[in-house]
């Protein structure tokens, strides 16, 4: 593994305490406690939407928020201190900034550098992939996945664009992290940086999926969504690499067998992708039977995962796949796909298909549906299994990296 020494903005492998760091650092005065870390997480996003990299950045901002050995601030741009939860909202400080978009990051970077060389931060986290160029303290950026790169979901310019913003990410910071083996194993092959570099650290689930009374969330179900019969879930929006159009086939395989149940897809995509959806459902014949929901808001997911029969996941590609372990928190069957991270994730706890096979998923729903002991055995499965993912050991296990690349020693340590 590379030593822990600091890191310069001029390259990998020089000294990164710099006189305006050390100067900074006089001026505030020694701290406290040697022993906390100043961390600066980066969350100038858009902090509305539940997408996975949103879910992963408030959750372990919550658990290292509560780590005595952190003091942790929020970056976020002019006005966006209200978008955060309200537990997160006094570790925010807003950075002059006219918006969200990536590219603003890249002409702003030198307001960012600022803050952090006056605030003395120990270390820096990019909880997802955004440009970086000026680096004045030690960087830690979570590359969640590269299915931009492996499932072409754009174009070739903004395919180029995302490579590269990933590729000087992950030459430029400390150390990446990741949230799979699958994802490590892709960074390393298609960014070209050593394994040692890279630390797959799982992601967790929140507490508030869990098994909940199932007419209850029948009922709001049918409330909110106007959901009365029995339905199969499939969670994780309409974007290309969700496989929506093997899904809708597999579904009207089952509604010719006579099955009654309903599709319901939740979350959107990009405009061209939802038409597409929305026309392969036309094709089918299944716009009395497929449902799309469009955003949920995460308070609501809980409910339809406790009510659906079963949730279908049939992704081409995941770096680690949330709404697998969530329905597994909520006591639902998953049938999920063999490839990228989903087998390292689901273990024997889901059934798992060839995701660009119809019929593979046809005849997995139709065991689910049909077969009592089947839907029992990845119930409890699940369970079981989703007990080894938690935000908490999520964060202890950053906050080791974070000393790794401050040359701060771990051993002795009691977690975060």
């Amino acid at each position: 593994m590379p030593s822990g020494g600091r890191v310069s903005s001029g390259g990998p492998g020089s000294d990164a305490r710099s006189p305006l760091i050390e100067q900074a650092r006089a001026e505030r005065g020694p701290s406290a406690n040697p022993s906390v870390i100043r961390v600066a997480i980066n969350a100038i996003t858009d902090l509305s939407q539940g997408y996975g990299a949103h879910v992963y950045l408030l959750n372990l901002a919550r658990e290292l928020s509560k780590s005595p050995s952190v003091d942790l601030t929020l970056l976020v741009r002019e006005g966006q201190k209200a978008s955060l939860p309200d537990d997160l909202r006094e570790l925010a400080r807003e950075i002059p900034m006219p918006g969200d978009r990536s590219y603003w990051q890249v002409i702003f970077q030198s307001r960012i550098a600022g803050f952090l060389i006056r605030e003395s931060i120990d270390i820096y986290h990019l909880p997802y992939t955004l440009p970086f160029a000026q680096k004045v303290v030690p960087t830690v950026v979570t590359i969640h996945d590269l299915a931009d790169l492996r499932i072409r979901k754009y174009g070739w310019p903004r395919t180029l664009y995302r490579w590269g913003i990933n590729y000087c990410a992950a030459q430029l910071a400390d150390r990446v992290l990741t949230v799979s083996e699958n994802s490590k194993t892709d960074i390393v092959r298609l960014l070209r940086i050593t394994k040692d570099k890279v630390h797959a650290i799982y992601n967790g689930v929140d507490a508030s999926f869990r098994v909940l009374d199932r007419e209850a969330c029948a009922r709001r179900v049918e409330e909110a969504y106007s959901i009365s019969r029995s339905f199969i879930l499939a969670p994780g929006g309409l974007s290309r690499n969700k496989n929506t159009g093997v899904l809708l086939k597999a579904f009207a395989q089952l509604k010719a067998a006579g099955m009654s149940h309903l599709l319901v897809l939740t979350g959107s995509g990009e405009e061209k992708d939802v038409r597409g959806v929305r026309s392969e459902i036309q094709k089918l014949g299944l716009e009395r039977d497929a449902i799309l929901t469009g955003y949920v808001p995460a308070s609501d997911m809980p409910a339809l995962y406790n009510a659906c029969c079963l949730v279908a996941y049939p992704t081409l590609y995941e770096g680690f796949g949330l709404p697998v372990l969530e329905a597994m928190a909520c006591g639902a069957p998953v049938i999920t796909s063999n490839v990228s991270s989903l087998p390292e994730l689901a273990g024997d706890a889901a059934l798992l298909i060839d995701p660009r096979s119809p019929e593979e998923l046809f005849d997995a729903m139709s065991r689910v549906i049909r077969e009592c002991d089947v839907r029992e055995t990845l119930l409890q499965r699940g369970l079981d299994r989703v007990h080894r993912f938690s935000w908490r050991a999520t964060a202890e296990q950053t906050v080791q990296v974070y000393r790794e690349s401050i040359g701060r020693k771990v051993t002795g340590e009691k977690g975060a």
